[in-house]
């Protein structure tokens, strides 16, 4: 069983503690259990992920060959990271992070990191989100 609660700020807060307080008392005691709280931080937009595959991405697939998922784990794993693993005694390695994992700050630097990357590595010019380049 999992409960999960965003407690917005604001007139609705208490009421929202409230209900969440009585989750807890209804949790059986005879199990250990695990609570944690953190700042809540929205999660990557739809639009930053539609912009993502049909303008950074895009460009760069085009202007190298390879497939966009490919791509994307490259340079997710170059931008935040490797994480290796052995599967069938073989090491292997994955980005530490996915996109869907991002939030709204994580993706909007990713954005200004591919746009760097791709100028530094490619000399391609990555437009930003509502940008016309001519």
């Amino acid at each position: 069983m999992i409960y999960r609660h965003i407690i917005p700020s604001g007139d609705l807060a208490a009421e929202h503690r409230r209900l969440i307080k009585a989750d807890i008392d209804e949790l059986p005691s005879d199990k250990p259990l695990l609570v944690q709280i953190k700042l809540y931080k929205s999660r990557r937009s739809l639009e930053q992920n539609s912009y993502l595959h049909a303008v950074p991405l895009k460009l760069i697939c085009d202007e190298t060959g390879y497939e966009i998922e490919d791509m994307k784990a490259y340079l997710m794993g170059e931008a935040f990271g490797w994480v290796e693993y052995e599967i069938m005694g073989n090491t292997r390695k994955k980005p530490r992070l996915t996109t869907s994992q991002l939030n709204k700050e994580q993706m909007s630097w990713f954005f200004e990191w591919l746009e760097q990357w791709a100028a530094q590595t490619l000399d391609l010019i990555i437009p930003k989100p509502n940008e016309v380049i001519e």
